[in-house]
């Protein structure tokens, strides 16, 4: 790009067209030559003379002429945008002037970096005005800007056509600065081509041609280019000493530059430093510095020589302290320290220092605080990203990343600050808002060419689509997928991508359409190392189908072709599992054993072992399995996990069952610790509880108050959630055992009861169970009770099971048809038995019609009660 930049400098300024004025006795005339005069001597101060001018003598012919003598004013002061509003609100009162106002246009869109705006305009003017005097360079400048936006093709169209303005120029004999500069730009675009032949031959026509001293050098640099583009390295070296024998001092600067870089080449890594060296001058441009400083970081990195090269940049800090330079050091420190940090323990690259994350932080926030307009800020905020997102740090990552993009031009290193955004943005599972970033990557920059060079496009695409399946998009994700496919049919992400799709497509339950990627799979790349991972997606699909045999073949036949694969265990394991599902137990049972035999030490091999175990607690074998679990979490091979927690609870579970209580109480106590996750914790606390209720004990009571206060801690630790409120439910069922010992416990007991149905968070079984029991409790107050309070009891029981009964038909959740039929059966006997024969009539007719099973009973029920209720 330096030498582009350099190339396109040499664009010759051509003479403004403006004729001689003559001495005019008419203000009107005197107003402008008085403009005309200020123009050429101080063209910024002339703006608002031209200004006046029009606004004064609106009907003047010249109208048209200081208008676009303003727009130049305003060109040459810097002021692109405004010469372009002033042109382009115009052009319908240039009249005769009309070519130059649209030569002027593409002049300032230009400057104003609107490359392809400046290409429209000059291309509109070559073809509306093709012999305006302004043709010739309107298709050099038109050159230039597709230059800019590297279409060599282009390029080399505009100045190489035969019958284009600028060959005929040529061709009609034509010598001139300006001539000169479009060879240049032609050799620019052939090499860029690697048309080696043909930019010697336009080294050759620049020969003829009328060359000052900055185009003797670029003719010059444009063959040594050629030189070491064809590897004549040795003869590019020798002529490099010519570059930098000039008083041009940018020149100079690209001139050792190219010296370093043959040098480099070379191998001489030493050299190639000494010549970047003489870049860190203070006259050299800042762009030349900081190449220069990057390069010698990069080259004492291959040897090695971090330190050095971090000592470099702080000397030259040290030694030149002025602004411009500054920042551009200051940003290199930083990289280098990032690169440090990146680099681990080794003191070869480190010097035995540490903490160079926070170094390189410092330096990239001295850019963002000391040089607030300097045109690093973005790049220190893509580095800034880089080295938080290096620290894990993501959320703070994606701040920098995201005022990068803002910050940096159109490029590479906007395109790469973008892409980290996205990624996360992915990594914090904002999926959508990824997918979003990555497809813009992927539209926005695919004429970008080192985004083709380093597949950035191919890498976005493939990004976007595992977010689309992560979020579910299959739209998304097969548009990603359809565009990798088509755009880079030979790349690296069509078979990872067509994999991961039919995957997601197979997890929403599209098994055939996953079965269709998989085939397209094995006809795009029959020779790819993910072969056997999509064979066995294809075994799984049939899974997604709940066809188990489908799936057991494709497993076997897996098997025999992969012998050696390493997701051997995961087919194995899958053949046991389906072979269950299949409802082929003993099968399961013998896979699975064998299973533990061959794999011991691979992660499923315990999920095996919990299966063993399932597989004897359904069979009621309640000590095999207890023995069994009790493998899940004594085996060394598998470290602590969920599983193995889970292991221990099914452990005490099976003690449970077969009336071991106190080696149940062993299993769930030493769950009872921190590294328990807190669900199983809380399961653990609760049948603790139950164990502590159940075992054989000559003191009851202990042993409920031992479980109550065992349960109050969940509700403690825990408050507002359901298992708060089913532990409430437990501590209400300990308080009623007690009070038949007791009775004020049933007191506590009712309370216990309310809390669980009086809570947002519990559960709706929980509830329904708790307003039974509540109205179970009051009946056992009840019968402690007799005449009038006794019947005072009941009737509140009668109503509390009224209300749970209707609560439990009512439910918009999910009701507990348990809790509910036994609300209602208790409260109807009730009714009865306290002659409510309107309740209970009312209460038997919804039983019948909820319960067919309980219709008979009920229809008996009716009958009886029948002649005491009134009838309409």
């Amino acid at each position: 790009m330096v030498r582009l930049s350099r190339c396109l400098l040499l664009l010759l300024a051509l003479v403004f067209s403006a004729g001689p004025v003559l001495a005019a006795p008419s203000p009107e005339d005197r107003a402008f030559a008085v403009a005309m005069d200020e123009f050429h001597t101080s063209p910024g101060l002339s703006e608002k003379k031209f200004a006046d001018f029009v606004q004064k003598y609106p009907s003047s012919v010249r109208v048209p002429e200081a208008i676009l003598y303003q727009a130049q004013a305003r060109l040459l002061s810097g002021e692109a945008a405004g010469a372009m509003d002033l042109l382009a609100t115009n052009q319908n009162r240039a009249d005769k002037l009309a070519p130059q106002y649209l030569y002027w246009l593409g002049r300032a869109r230009f400057q104003n970096q609107d490359y392809v705006g400046a290409a429209d305009i000059y291309d509109d003017m070559l073809r509306k005005f093709p012999d305006s005097p302004q043709s010739l360079d309107a298709t050099i400048r038109e050159a230039g800007a597709y230059a800019r936006l590297e279409k060599w093709p282009r390029v080399i169209e505009l100045l190489g056509q035969t019958n284009g303005f600028f060959q005929k120029s040529v061709h009609a004999g034509a010598v001139s600065e300006t001539i000169a500069s479009g060879f240049l730009l032609l050799g620019e675009a052939q090499l860029a081509q690697r048309d080696f032949a043909r930019v010697a031959e336009t080294v050759k026509a620049l020969d003829k041609q009328t060359l000052n001293t900055q185009l003797r050098w670029q003719r010059d640099y444009l063959a040594l280019r050629r030189q070491r583009a064809e590897g004549r390295l040795e003869d590019a070296l020798a002529g490099a000493a010519s570059l930098v024998i000039i008083e041009d001092k940018t020149n100079r600067a690209a001139g050792f530059t190219f010296q370093a870089g043959v040098l480099e080449q070379l191998g001489n890594l030493d050299a190639a430093v000494n010549a970047y060296t003489n870049n860190l001058a203070p006259d050299v441009p800042p762009d030349q510095q900081r190449l220069a400083i990057l390069k010698i970081t990069e080259l004492d990195l291959k040897q090695n020589k971090l330190p050095d090269a971090a000592q470099r940049i702080q000397n030259f800090l040290e030694q030149f302290p002025a602004p411009e330079p500054t920042d551009l050091a200051v940003l290199t420190l930083g990289e280098v320290r990032l690169k440090q940090a990146l680099s681990g323990s080794d003191t070869n690259l480190t010097g035995g220092a540490t903490n160079f994350f926070q170094d390189a932080l410092n330096e990239f926030n001295k850019i963002l605080t000391s040089f607030t307009n300097s045109p690093l800020v973005g790049k220190a905020f893509l580095d800034r990203g880089w080295c938080l997102w290096s620290q894990g740090k993501i959320a703070d990552s994606q701040d920098a990343f995201s005022n990068a993009v803002e910050r940096l031009p159109f490029s590479e290193e906007q395109a790469e600050a973008r892409f980290k955004w996205a990624d996360t943005q992915f990594e914090t599972r904002h999926f959508a808002d990824a997918v979003t970033n990555y497809n813009f990557i992927a539209a926005k920059y695919i004429d970008l060419a080192p985004a083709k060079e380093h597949h950035l496009i191919e890498r976005a695409l493939y990004q976007s689509g595992r977010a689309a399946l992560e979020e579910t998009n299959l739209v998304a994700a097969m548009s990603a997928l359809k565009n990798i496919l088509e755009w880079y049919p030979d790349g690296f992400a069509g078979p990872s991508s067509l994999l991961l799709t039919g995957q997601g497509l197979a997890g929403q339950n599209d098994a055939a359409g996953a079965r269709k990627l998989f085939a397209e799979f094995e006809e795009r790349y029959p020779t790819n190392s993910l072969l056997p991972e999509v064979r066995l997606a294809i075994a799984r699909s049939y899974e997604k189908e709940g066809n188990w045999d489908a799936a057991i073949t494709n497993y076997d036949i897996w098997a025999d072709a992969f012998p050696r694969h390493y997701l051997m265990p995961q087919a194995k394991f899958s053949v046991a599992r389906d072979q269950y599902m299949a409802g082929r137990e003993t099968n399961a049972l013998m896979l699975f054993t064998n299973f533990i035999a061959h794999f011991p030490t691979n992660e499923l091999a315990a999920r095996a072992q919990w299966w063993v175990g399932d597989f004897y607690f359904r069979q009621g074998d309640y000590v095999a399995a207890e023995n069994n679990y009790q493998l899940v979490f004594q085996n060394t091979n598998w470290p602590p996990s969920e599983l193995t927690y889970r292991a221990r609870l099914m452990a005490g579970s099976s003690a449970m069952a077969r009336f071991a209580y106190k080696q149940a109480i062993n299993y769930f106590t030493s769950l009872l610790t921190p590294d328990c996750p807190l669900d199983l914790r809380v399961q653990a606390t609760i049948a603790y509880a139950d164990a502590t209720i159940s075992q054989d004990s000559t003191n009851k009571t202990q042993d409920l108050n031992d479980a109550i206060q065992s349960l109050k801690t969940i509700p403690q630790t825990q408050p507002d959630t359901s298992q708060a409120a089913l532990a409430w439910g437990r501590i209400g069922d300990c308080y009623s055992d007690m009070g038949a010992r007791d009775p004020d416990q049933y007191t506590n007991a009712a309370a216990a009861y309310r809390t669980v149905f009086e809570s947002p968070h519990a559960l709706n079984s929980a509830r329904d169970e708790a307003r039974f029991k509540l109205g179970a409790t009051i009946e056992k107050q009840a019968a402690l009770k007799t005449g009038a309070e006794q019947t005072a009891l009941l009737k509140r029981a009668l109503n509390q099971y009224v209300d749970a009964f209707y609560e439990g038909l009512h439910d918009t959740e999910k009701p507990s048809p348990f809790w509910t039929k036994k609300s209602g059966l208790q409260a109807a006997q009730l009714a009865e038995a306290l002659q409510e024969w309107q309740t209970a009539y009312d209460i038997y007719k919804q039983l019948k019609d909820l319960l067919p099973v309980l219709a008979p009973v009920c229809e008996k029920k009716i009958a009886k009660i029948s002649p005491y209720v009134p009838h309409p």
